[in-house]
């Protein structure tokens, strides 16, 4: 094997013009489909024979140094293995089209086995994650290389092209097939996740909406500040996503794409349920990965060196970037390119990964004897890497405390969440019998008009019939009030669309019973076509509880006239929802106190002093709104406001 790296066609060895099995990789910085027809004719022009695989960058590094203008073409010429390439013009079914394209190319050479693939893809709509996947159900052995092409970080276009054509939307292969090809993988990431970790509540594919149940774009303004947020996805390389995939395994995800409705396209999929932080950047660690580097690739017979390298890296390091690629030019031949995302093979546990952020390193060999290159690490600061190995220790200790201290606040409103919800289990059955009382009095009583009349002998069918219909009426009812509290108390975390009104009306329906026992008088004033998308279950059981907290202030303090308004309105920016009852206010010395938790006005039997700090937990976490509470008309009204969802 014999690869060579050039700027220009016409300085190439004359040795490369008639070799059967040879494979030009071009990185280029040219970004309009007519120049790259002219670059792919003029390599087939000088190397008629030649496979070709090429994509537009984001830079490109040539024998370790790095080059922002014109195109490299990186030349091998096989001895014993065979090369085939090709291209998928458009991108409709990924799962699909990557699988048919893995398949298709290694049946391109029966006699000899696929042994790897460099895969060039369109960075700015191909889902590096789900074309990984496809890969491996198809080969998980197949070492994979490659990356998401570039545009110098305009983020407009990016092409990708074999010597059968260019695409803007697709995937460019090029197999190798060989008994005697050895390959090495080697990546370095250097990104560590920092702050809170948040969860993923809402995502399709590499497109993310919400985390925490919060818009994404939210999140980003309120950590990284509206500066940072408005000139996304330009700085999304710099301010990735750390996602963790368990047993100490985590990927980077950077920003690609905003979007109108405030979502954020990613470079590679992000799963619903999984857990994410904003990244930080351990440049010092960069510069320094070479050591770990020679540990992997000492005394492999290495005869060509690929760097396919997240533009990130260099946008943070700048021309220091080459700190990182040039000693790798001592090793073998190294050539390679900025990209918007990595492929990575794990042949310790046949997997290929899409990755974000890092540096990967592909080697080949076809020969079994070591390199001669001598090569050593670059020389570096000693107490530059101590302060720099200190501030990231510091910074990553100080974020494993701030997890564990908020998984301790999770653990410790879990438990109060749990006390509130077996503290509600009485006024839930409460309410259930005052519900029933009538029907079943309605039933006992119907069924005593049957005895008597049959005993009388005076029992007529149409009789029999109208209590038999009194009756079943009743019990359908019993069952009706048994679903609607089983709804209720059904716990859910899954985001509706509905219609305010209705879930008023099914308040009224659960409470009634209540109501009726002590005679309070109830008004609504509904704001009518109100419609709201978010927890429904989570606003009713904080309307339930408020409406129950005024009737017991109403009944406490022996109210004869008892009178609760409920009154919903909507603006543009909000939704206003307040309960208002006639039972004096809340005392000054408690009312700054009302929502604090085990915090009660009401005597150890009816109270626990959580409904009100659970009711605006959940209006704050799971409805991303406030509630407050004043002192108004001789009561307390409470009000919670809720901002106007996009989706609604």
């Amino acid at each position: 094997m014999t690869t060579c790296t050039v700027t220009r066609l016409d300085t190439l060895p004359d040795t490369f013009a008639d070799a059967p099995d040879t494979l030009v990789q071009v990185f280029t910085l040219e970004s309009e489909p007519d120049a790259i027809h002219a670059l792919v004719a003029g390599i087939l022009e000088r190397l008629p024979l030649a496979k070709i695989i090429g994509m537009t960058t984001a830079g490109n590094i040539n024998q370790g140094m790095l080059s922002f203008e014109g195109t490299l073409y990186v030349v091998s010429s096989f001895e014993e293995s065979r090369v085939h390439t090709r291209l998928v013009r458009e991108v409709t079914d990924l799962e699909r089209q990557g699988t048919e394209l893995i398949e298709a190319l290694q049946e391109q050479e029966p006699s000899l086995p696929p042994k790897a693939a460099i895969i060039f893809a369109d960075g700015l709509s191909v889902d590096g994650v789900a074309l990984m996947d496809a890969v491996h159900g198809v080969n998980p052995h197949l070492a994979v290389a490659g990356g998401l092409s570039g545009d110098n970080r305009r983020f407009e276009k990016t092409y990708v092209f074999t010597e059968s054509g260019i695409s803007e939307h697709g995937i460019a292969a090029a197999m190798l097939y060989s008994d005697v090809l050895v390959t090495y993988s080697h990546y370095a990431l250097n990104w560590l996740g920092l702050g809170k970790s948040f969860t993923v509540t809402r995502a399709v594919g590499n497109r993310i909406y919400t985390l925490d149940d919060i818009p994404i774009m939210q999140i980003y303004k309120q950590y990284l500040g509206n500066e940072i947020a408005d000139q996304l996805p330009d700085i999304g390389l710099e301010f990735p996503l750390i996602v963790d995939h368990g047993r100490n395994r985590t990927a980077a995800r950077a920003v690609m794409a905003k979007h109108e409705d405030g979502s954020l396209s990613f470079a590679g999929a992000i799963k619903e349920g999984e857990r994410v932080q904003f990244g930080f950047a351990d440049i010092d660690s960069m510069v320094a990965m070479q050591t770990a580097s020679d540990h992997t690739l000492a005394g492999k017979p290495i005869e060509a060196l690929f760097i396919y390298s997240c533009i990130a890296r260099y946008t943070l390091m700048g021309d220091d970037a080459a700190l990182e690629s040039l000693p790798y030019e001592q090793i073998a031949p190294t050539s390679g390119c900025f990209t918007y995302g990595e492929f990575y093979h794990d042949a310790q546990s046949a997997t290929n990964t899409f990755m974000n952020q890092t540096l990967t390193l592909f080697a080949l060999s076809e020969g079994s004897s070591q390199g001669q290159r001598s090569h050593r690490s670059p020389a570096h600061n000693a107490r530059k890497s101590l302060r720099s190995n200190a501030l990231s220790h510091f910074v990553h200790t100080i974020t494993k405390e701030l997890e564990a201290s908020i998984e301790q606040e999770k653990r410790s409103k879990e438990i109060m969440l749990h006390q509130s919800r077996q503290a509600s289990i009485g006024e839930v059955i409460e309410m259930i019998a005052h519900q029933w009382r009538q029907p079943l009095n309605i039933i006992a009583l119907t069924l005593q008009d049957i005895y008597i009349n049959a005993t009388l002998g005076n029992l007529k069918p149409e009789s029999l019939d109208a209590n038999y219909d009194k009756a079943n009426k009743s019990i359908q009812y019993l069952s009706q009030t048994i679903d609607d509290f089983r709804n209720f108390m059904k716990p859910t975390k899954a985001t509706e669309t509905f219609a305010l009104d209705e879930l008023f009306t099914e308040k009224e329906q659960l409470i009634s019973g209540l109501l009726k026992k002590y005679r309070i008088d109830y008004h609504t004033d509904i704001a009518p076509g109100i419609i709201m998308r978010g927890r429904r279950n989570e606003l009713l059981q904080t309307l339930l509880n408020l409406v129950h907290n005024a009737i017991d202030a109403i009944n406490g303090k022996g109210i004869d006239n008892g009178e609760i308004i409920v009154a919903a309105a909507a603006d543009a920016a909000a939704i206003r929802i307040t309960v208002q009852d006639n039972a004096g206010g809340v005392p000054k010395k408690h009312i700054r106190h009302i929502f604090d938790p085990y915090y009660t006005t009401k005597n150890s039997q009816n109270g626990t002093g959580l409904g009100l700090y659970i009711a605006k937990i959940i209006v704050e976490k799971y409805l991303h709104g406030l509630l407050h509470v004043a002192n108004r008309d001789g009561g307390a009204c409470f009000t919670i406001t809720i901002p106007q969802s996009p989706d609604a």
